[in-house]
């Protein structure tokens, strides 16, 4: 929500009525009081004829004003019309600060008719609150407020990332003319309950935030806002995240057997998990407890992974990826927390063979077919025909993954960068740029075939072959399903 004022703008509308005015005329208006900020002036009626020839303002209006601290000192208009009708109104809309409620300021308005002599100018009538000549401006009066966040659960993960972690809040105002304003400053915010500490408040009661310093979450949290004599409360449920705790997929991590020889080592990685426990205490009794445990927060903390000896091991996020033999401790947060696991990167002797590959169509692929010609429901030889040669677009591109299962029964993610892939018919499916495929006719078979090259000795490792099934798609008939299966 954009920043917004306090209180919305004071304002008044004048009405100057016309209806004695004939002829070239010229009026001003003038207001000297620094609470004006802003004027704007529009005319009814059909009264308003053509400016004046020669006019002072040849566009017949010009409003001036004498600026000081972002307030108008003063302002004055001079209008030069004829008029030819004497049904017209003048309109003046005037903005004064928000701190101006039920003020009364002057202002004066004249008319003068254009002649070659001087003339006396003659005070106009005003129609409005205040008496003539005097302005009355009010403020909206204040109702209610509306504090809310956008959403009604939160999870406490300050401590986990080592960061402040920051929940926006909205504050609108209600005003007696059913406007709604957004307010940033004046208010005054505390948490109710629970007695504890689960939340903490800015100054501005923009935010709710986390630190890390909180040792509990809570069912029942209530923050409330104060402004103008009015309150709201905001409820909402924190769950708070346990210490969490770390393991590895392979503790043993050795070099390939393919490819062989010392120049082109290539070792299988790791993977370390990191899942914490979500507690949510009852307010009614904190001792009870409802948890949900060994959430998964491996991206939420990833980078707070550290590694002991950069010389065996490195860490590209979770991934562990060895460099030479050796023993590397991984470590996560501070240690109060005591999460670590330990890997051991085995000397090039223990080489650990290749078992098998396995590519797989990851998105099933379908066919908008598109039917050209009227035909009955009993046809269904030639709508078949005509599905099977017609089609309008792709429902969906397809990506090829692929990895690699070694005979310790670890498993390797093969890289899109070191696979080959060919189309066996490429009137049903085609390879693009990368590791996507796109199907431009029906039909199912082995039409793919994927080879694993490795990058440093440009040797083929691995390949297989996928299994492709395009479906058509009637638009008619939007629940049309997909399957796509695979084989090594």
């Amino acid at each position: 929500l954009p920043l917004a004022p306090l209180f919305p703008s004071t304002q008044a509308q004048v009405v100057i009525s016309l209806q004695s005015l004939s002829g070239p005329v010229r009026i001003t208006c003038a207001v000297a009081d620094a609470r004006i900020t802003f004027v704007s002036v529009a005319w009814n009626g059909s009264g308003l004829g053509a400016p004046v020839a020669g006019a002072t303002a040849p566009s017949g209006l010009n409003i001036t004003s004498n600026e000081s601290g972002g307030s108008m000192a003063s302002f004055s208009l001079t209008l030069e019309r004829v008029w030819t009708a004497s049904d017209s109104t003048l309109l003046l809309l005037l903005l004064a600060g928000p701190d101006q409620v039920n003020a009364t300021i002057p202002l004066t308005c004249t008319y003068t008719a254009i002649a070659s002599g001087v003339t006396t100018p003659t005070t106009l009538p005003t129609i409005g609150r205040g008496g003539a000549s005097n302005v009355f401006l009010s403020s909206p009066i204040l109702r209610g407020l509306f504090f809310f966040t956008n959403t009604s659960e939160a999870v406490n993960t300050a401590a986990l990332v080592q960061r402040v972690q920051v929940l926006p809040t909205i504050l609108l105002a209600v005003f007696t003319n059913a406007s709604l304003v957004p307010l940033r400053q004046g208010a005054s915010c505390s948490v109710v309950a629970p007695a504890f500490r689960v939340v903490w408040t800015d100054t501005t009661c923009s935010t709710l935030f986390f630190n890390g310093s909180e040792s509990s979450g809570s069912s029942a949290v209530q923050v409330r806002v104060g402004l103008g004599g009015f309150t709201a409360d905001l409820f909402m449920r924190v769950w708070m995240a346990r210490t969490p705790r770390m393991s590895i997929d392979s503790p043993t991590l050795s070099a390939l057997a393919s490819p062989p020889g010392p120049a082109c080592v290539r070792y299988a990685r790791g993977r370390v998990t990191v899942v914490a426990d979500m507690d949510l205490p009852l307010v009614s009794n904190p001792a009870s407890i409802t948890r949900v445990a060994n959430v998964d927060v491996t991206r939420l903390v990833a980078s707070l992974l550290v590694t002991n000896d950069t010389n065996v091991v490195v860490l590209s996020g979770p991934s562990v990826v060895p460099l030479q033999p050796g023993t590397a401790a991984i470590r996560l947060g501070p240690p109060a927390w005591n999460a670590s696991v330990v890997v051991v990167v085995t000397p090039l002797t223990t080489r650990v063979a290749l078992a098998a590959f396995r590519p797989e169509l990851v998105t099933g692929l379908a066919l908008t077919l598109s039917p050209t010609g009227p035909f009955s429901v009993t046809d269904t030889a030639r709508l078949t025909v005509t599905f099977l040669r017609q089609f309008t677009s792709s429902t969906g591109t397809g990506v090829v993954v692929a990895e690699a299962l070694l005979a310790n029964g670890a498993t390797l993610a093969i890289p899109s960068s070191e696979l080959t892939i060919a189309s066996l018919n490429s009137s049903v499916i085609t390879v693009g740029p990368g590791a996507s495929v796109a199907a431009v006719g029906l039909g199912a078979g082995l039409y793919l075939n994927v080879t694993w090259v490795d990058a440093c000795s440009n040797t083929v490792l691995l390949s297989g072959l996928v299994s492709v099934t395009v479906v058509g798609l009637d638009p008619n008939r939007p629940t049309t399903s997909t399957t796509t299966t695979t084989t090594t």
